[in-house]
């Protein structure tokens, strides 16, 4: 996310995570931290949320960090009132479909696959008909096509699919 940040003081080997607290006799802080851990780490959810903030670090380098953020300036910049006046009229996060257009195409307005899917949200040609779309390579009738697809396929899970598997889902069905 910031690639000009360096580091300044470099630790040997691994270091743990730790938890500070005030000096003091009542332990009732800690007592209540050590319960909300054991409580995390007994389901899925300490796994989801170390994964959520940490998962990235083995998956992304530099010149990863560095090619996405010129994308955002060259490309997401000038679409961003784009994809948040769309967003708004579905309902959605601009930030949610700005990701899915950006791993569908990496922003690139006339991407054009091999399978021949194309545009910004890189439409299948039966999927654009279906949604209306005429042509798939205009910005705008792109993203209104993906975020429409977008929502279609979460109006298609099982209510009792819950967050966040549900948008894991319909992400899942989007790109199938």
């Amino acid at each position: 996310v910031h690639p000009a940040l360096r580091a300044n003081l470099e630790l040997d080997g691994e270091a743990p995570v730790v938890w500070l607290f005030p000096p003091g006799r009542d332990r009732s802080l800690i007592e209540s931290v050590e319960a909300y851990l054991e409580t995390l780490r007994a389901g899925r959810e300490f796994e989801l949320l170390f994964d959520r903030h940490f998962g990235h670090l083995e998956v992304h380098d530099l010149v990863d960090v560095i090619s996405f953020t010129r994308l955002v300036q060259e490309r997401l910049d000038p679409l961003r009132p784009l994809f948040e006046e769309i967003a708004l009229t579905h309902g959605l996060d601009w930030r949610f479909l700005a990701a899915v257009s950006y791993q569908e195409s990496h922003w690139d307005t006339g991407a054009v696959s091999p399978t021949g899917v194309r545009g910004l949200m890189m439409l299948t040609n039966s999927t654009a008909q279906s949604l209306g779309v005429t042509d798939r390579t205009d910005p705008r009738q792109s993203v209104e096509g993906g975020a429409r697809y977008v929502l279609q396929m979460l109006e298609r899970l099982p209510a009792d699919i819950g967050e966040p598997d549900r948008t894991w889902m319909a992400l899942a069905s989007y790109n199938v």
